[in-house]
């Protein structure tokens, strides 16, 4: 997956939940890479070596990325539950 791609994903998510799974997949392709990059390097595959960082850092980026929006989503659903919590108790002392 290109980086376009894996950004197309994390901006369609709507709720905190499915940006967590994303992350999750990201996770193990972050795990997955790095792997690789250690076969690499016991093979003294320079191009695979090269080619592993490359993919590594863009995947740690994304990875990050969505982490960092599923964990500001998570922040605001909470917020506007609670809110309409507030809001829902305020209504009930008025009837």
């Amino acid at each position: 997956m290109t980086l376009n791609q894996d950004i197309t994903i994390i901006r369609n998510c709507t709720t905190s939940t499915q940006l967590f799974d994303v992350v999750e997949t990201f996770s193990y392709q972050v795990s997955e890479l790095e792997d690789r990059l250690k076969r690499a390097e016991y093979a003294y595959d320079w191009d695979a070596i090269e080619s592993a960082l490359e993919q590594l850092a863009v995947k740690r980026y994304v990875y990050k990325f969505a982490y960092d929006a599923a964990s500001d989503m998570e922040e605001d659903e909470w917020q506007y539950q609670n809110e309409l919590e507030i809001n829902d108790a305020m209504m009930g002392d008025r009837v």
